[in-house]
C-alpha cells in the first residue's frame, strides 16, 4: 500500500477501510520514529480508521462514533540492524507496546521474518490444514 509519510500521502482510503488488517511499518533507524506513529495515527485517526489489538466484541462495536471501523493492526519496526534502533525499539515498545502487538524486523538480515509470518497468520486468523503429515506434505 502506499505510504503514509509527510513527503507522500495518498489522497481517500478505501483500501485501508476496506481490509482485514494493518500492519503500521516505521523506520527503527529514524530518530524521529515516535513523530512516525504519531503521524500513522492521526492520519487513521482522521480517516476514521481505528487500529486495534484485536477483533472488537459487538458491545465494543456500537460503542465507536458513526462511520469509525475498527481494523487488527501490527505496529511494526523495520531497520532492527540499524545502530540507534533498540533505543528507538524500547521507546515505542513504551509508549505503544500495550496499545498494539509489535514486532521489530529487519528485512535486510532477514531478522524476525519467521516471527512475522506468524504474527501476520494470527492478526488474519489464517488457519493452516495440512491433509497429509506435515513431514510428508513436503515430499
Amino acid at each position: 500500500m502506499p505510504p503514509i509519510s509527510h513527503e507522500y500521502m495518498e489522497p481517500g482510503c478505501h483500501n485501508q477501510r476496506n481490509a482485514d488488517a494493518m500492519l503500521l511499518v516505521v523506520d527503527l533507524g529514524d530518530p524521529a520514529v515516535l513523530d512516525a506513529v504519531e503521524l500513522i495515527s492521526d492520519v487513521l485517526q482522521e480517516w476514521k480508521i481505528l487500529p486495534t489489538a484485536r477483533l472488537l466484541t459487538p458491545e465494543e462495536a456500537e460503542t465507536l462514533d458513526v462511520g469509525v471501523v475498527p481494523r487488527r493492526a501490527l505496529l511494526l519496526g523495520n531497520k532492527w540492524d540499524m545502530p540507534a534502533s533498540k533505543d528507538n525499539w524500547d521507546i515505542i515498545q513504551e509508549f505503544y507496546g500495550t496499545r498494539w502487538p509489535t514486532l521489530a524486523v529487519s528485512a535486510m538480515q532477514g531478522h524476525h521474518l519467521e516471527a512475522l509470518h506468524r504474527e501476520l497468520y494470527a492478526l488474519l486468523d489464517i488457519v493452516r490444514v495440512y491433509t497429509k503429515p506435515l513431514a510428508k506434505s513436503r515430499t
